[in-house]
């Protein structure tokens, strides 16, 4: 009866944990101009050296391909304004996502649905459409440190995880130390 009762609290705690996220991969993106840069981390926000990323549509089509380098960064040149998805996939499977809307890339950039060409609409219109970029872009630089930082502290194990964790393992213990007491 003893060895059916272990086994059951062994199986419980087993079920309970979830998947580990120890190497989990992140990787965070932002178009600067006519390109697309970022950086691969891993859960906790060290580098992720020599991963493979994929520029891609959101339809899955692959764009461009390279390797981050020593610090986990990577840059892709972008030819024409449109939605972009970047792809960091390790050889063990690990894999990570992060996508850029076609507004975030400079107007004056060819849209791929189009003939290309830039804005139209005369001198203001370009005008506007220069200014709307330099603003997009200069609050984009600004902005995207602070991105990338939540992102890192997102993916953090932090104490009060680990707390948690033994704290339901304390638990569940107890529960079966109880349940074992009640039968005698």
């Amino acid at each position: 009866m003893r060895k059916t009762g272990g086994l059951i609290v062994l199986v419980v705690v087993l079920a309970a944990t979830g998947p580990a996220a120890a190497h989990g991969l992140q990787v965070f993106a932002m178009a600067k101009g006519a390109a697309v840069e970022g950086e691969v981390f891993h859960a906790g926000g060290e580098p992720a050296p020599d991963v493979p990323v994929r520029l891609e549509t959101p339809q899955g089509e692959t764009l461009a391909e390279t390797r981050s380098d020593a610090q986990g960064a990577f840059r892709f040149p972008v030819e024409k304004r449109r939605a972009v998805r970047v792809v960091a996939e390790t050889a063990s499977g690990h894999a990570a996502t992060w996508s850029l809307k076609a507004e975030a890339f400079p107007g004056d950039l060819p849209r791929p649905d189009r003939g290309g060409g830039k804005e139209k609409g005369g001198r203001v219109a370009a005008t506007r459409g220069a200014v709307k970029a330099a603003v997009r872009e200069a609050v984009a630089a600004e902005v995207a440190p602070l991105r990338r930082d939540l992102e890192r502290l997102r993916e953090r194990t932090r104490w009060r995880d680990v707390a948690g964790g033994v704290g339901w393992i304390v638990g569940l213990f107890g529960v079966a130390f109880f349940v074992a007491a009640r039968r005698r």
